[in-house]
């Protein structure tokens, strides 16, 4: 058997701990002079909350595809999604996969207990590991937001580390074309997941609000169609709820 390197213990052990941590704690301090978003809302699934404990990626790995939407308050106009863990997960396990397949050949040949990877495989595997810690992150600090005539991104906060339930305030500017991270349902050209809605990577979408002069900064240097703003962003809630939602709300999904 191989001996068992630190620097694999260590591999497993952030992600898991990266992911609990990041769930369990407060995202971000209380914002000041910042607009909130407050009262009821509708929780995406049943019994959903912003809480997520170390086993839940465990259970929820697969959204349910047929989940219904629980109405969990008279204001039905604003939906939050649940967050989703599965790509942190894949990424951790991707870095694991590759600490523990490449170990030094020379450590294994002597009587040291612990051998790290080769360079180069250590370096891999520390750059899926920190991404992977990054999609946990985000999972945990930003929620999809539906409001009646928005979708955006806002941020969750918890002024007390005991409470698993989280407030929803307003994010920062867009950071690649400035203006705030919502945008109207009938600005929509299209939307899509990539590679698929069933495990989703990055989450696409295609609006005319922003100004035009804008289009082509980011990604949308590469659209030959030039007719809209393009966004992505990686997959950290649920793609069937974004689905299902994108769609509820008449955003377009047909170029």
């Amino acid at each position: 058997m191989k001996p068992v390197s630190l620097l694999q213990i260590i591999l497993l052990a952030i992600p898991l701990l990266a992911s609990t941590f990041t769930a369990g704690k407060p995202a971000f301090p209380h914002p000041k002079n910042t607009r909130k978003l407050t009262g009821s809302f509708n929780a995406a699934s049943p019994n959903s909350s912003s809480h997520t404990n170390l086993l839940d990626p465990f259970f929820q790995f697969f959204p349910k595809k047929n989940e219904k939407i629980s109405v969990l308050s008279p204001n039905k106009d604003v939906t939050v999604i649940d967050p989703d863990y599965k790509l942190a997960w894949i990424f951790g396990a991707a870095a694991l996969a590759i600490a523990l397949g490449y170990p030094d050949k020379s450590c294994l040949e002597s009587d040291v207990m612990f051998c790290p990877p080769t360079f180069i495989p250590g370096v891999l595997a520390f750059v899926h590991l920190w991404f992977g810690a990054f999609l946990a992150d985000r999972a945990a600090r930003i929620r999809c937001v539906f409001t009646k005539e928005h979708f955006q991104m806002m941020n969750a906060y918890s002024d007390d580390t005991l409470k698993s339930t989280r407030e929803l305030a307003q994010r920062d500017k867009n950071y690649v074309v400035g203006g705030l991270n919502k945008w109207k349902y009938n600005d929509f050209v299209n939307f899509e997941f990539f590679p698929s809605v069933h495990l989703p990577v990055l989450v696409y979408f295609k609006e005319t609000g922003t100004p035009k002069g804008k289009w082509n900064v980011g990604p949308g240097k590469w659209d030959s169609q030039n007719n809209g703003m393009v966004h992505f962003f990686p997959a950290f809630g649920n793609s069937y709820q974004l689905q299902k939602e994108f769609t509820k709300r008449g955003c377009k999904n047909v170029e």
